[in-house]
């Protein structure tokens, strides 16, 4: 019999208290960190260290199959929850996607809101505060890959791939895509939330040039999503723009464009400039900008 990790306290890797009762069961061959794993920390410390994460626990799959695993656990287990289970109020576990972490309000790493109290418990060195959040959070760090056909144009992207690396292999065959600037961020939260650049101006949001997807579904069912699909077209309108509520994407094909072949880059700054003056240029700025060819893309901060 294979060994699942669980969320029961009586198994290994476990966070107790919580989540004892769902009993969920994770194939124990999928990477997975609980609060009682000394490394715990290192894999739920966000990005934004304004916040702290307790999830249950940090998954990392290598596979489809191994998301759809996670995924139809979760389901199992939150749907043999009884009312008894409700009646104690315990929340239903809840799944989290990261594909980068970069998520300003911790919410792609498990944020849940606390009292300072409760975060203070769940805080505990042995990991066994009664607020651990009822959170797996599903990292696709391993989903990494990009192809492109050179035929279609088309580059299939794996959810877990940087914004650096994207924009670098793409450079390399002359393509590119409208996104951000910050290497770091995970293409997956980044497109299904829009993806604005500094060409979308010209060439609009990450999420339009999305054709297909490959996505895992709340009962761990593997679908291939798109607007040439009847069968999926609705949850392919859906996915873009609202994507963490619909399933986990895997993988995006998405329609590249060509690369400009030189860029111009210009900063101007102001030193001691007034709140009246500075509020004043950027109302005239926004009058300017409709009017400027949208090959042309900056950025207007104010700085104190």
């Amino acid at each position: 019999m294979m060994e699942n990790h669980s969320f029961k306290v009586d198994k290994t890797r476990v966070d107790a208290g919580l989540v004892s009762a769902y009993n969920v069961q994770i194939p124990a061959r999928i990477e997975g960190y609980t609060p009682l794993d000394p490394s715990y920390a290192l894999h739920t410390t966000p990005v934004n260290k304004r916040f702290r994460t307790f999830p249950s626990m940090v998954v990392y799959p290598k596979t489809a199959e191994e998301v759809a695993d996670i995924v139809k656990a979760v389901h199992t287990a939150t749907s043999s929850t009884s009312a008894s289970d409700q009646s104690h109020n315990e929340s239903p576990i809840r799944i989290v996607v990261r594909s980068g972490g970069h998520n300003y309000a911790a919410f792609s790493s498990g944020f849940e809101e606390t009292s300072e109290a409760q975060e203070k418990d769940a805080g505990r060195a042995d990991g066994m505060g009664k607020d651990v959040h009822p959170v797996i959070v599903i990292d696709l760090k391993h989903f990494d890959t990009i192809e492109y056909d050179e035929q279609s144009q088309i580059a299939t992207i794996g959810s877990g791939t940087r914004l650096g690396k994207v924009s670098e292999e793409l450079y390399k065959r002359g393509r590119a895509l409208p996104h951000g600037v910050c290497p770091n961020v995970g293409i997956g939260g980044h497109v299904l939330h829009g993806g604005h650049g500094f060409t979308s101006r010209a060439w609009g949001l990450a999420m339009d040039r999305i054709v297909e997807m490959q996505v895992v579904l709340a009962d761990g069912s593997i679908v291939t999503a798109s607007n040439n699909d009847d069968k999926h077209k609705d949850l392919f309108w859906a996915m873009r723009g609202a994507g963490p509520s619909f399933g986990v994407a895997l993988s995006f094909k998405l329609l590249t464009l060509s690369a400009p072949p030189t860029n111009v880059y210009f900063l101007y700054e102001w030193d001691a400039v007034k709140t009246s003056d500075a509020t004043n240029a950027f109302l005239e700025y926004q009058k300017w900008l409709p009017d400027v060819p949208a090959e042309l893309s900056t950025g207007f901060m104010f700085c104190r």
